[in-house]
């Protein structure tokens, strides 16, 4: 093989390559675009960057790309917000909360009486 003929398949190699990485992380961009629709979430170049683990410069690389971003952010600001509704917090779930907040802060004075105990231990044998 001439040296003409490794440098062609080196190229060929190399731009097979690019393409299917491009294809691959353009892949990526859609899925993390299709996944932050499904929560709901605000779609913006910086979101889908870091959803896609992408760089915001890479979103603006493409044109088509950059359009589609651009066009998904516009829907979702022209739509109206709805505000979060939470449903009335009950005396049943509030009894909950504090029963949960009681234990923990009983496990918490329990671990700080039982580190204080080995501090002092460490403290008397180290003089």
């Amino acid at each position: 093989m001439s040296h003409s003929n490794t440098k062609e398949a080196r190229i060929k190699t190399l731009t097979a390559t690019q393409l299917a990485r491009k294809q691959d992380t353009l892949e990526k961009v859609n899925k993390a675009i299709e996944r932050l629709q499904k929560i709901g979430a605000k779609i913006n170049f910086q979101t889908i960057a870091k959803e896609a683990n992408v760089s915001v410069p890479y979103l603006y690389k493409y044109p088509e790309l950059k359009a589609h971003i651009a066009q998904l952010r516009n829907q979702q600001s022209s739509m109206p917000s709805s505000p979060t509704v939470r449903p009335p917090v009950t005396a049943k779930a509030h009894s909950q909360v504090i029963e949960r907040l009681k234990k923990r802060i009983y496990e918490l004075e329990k671990e700080r009486a039982e580190l204080k105990r080995k501090n002092e231990a460490v403290f008397r044998t180290s003089l």
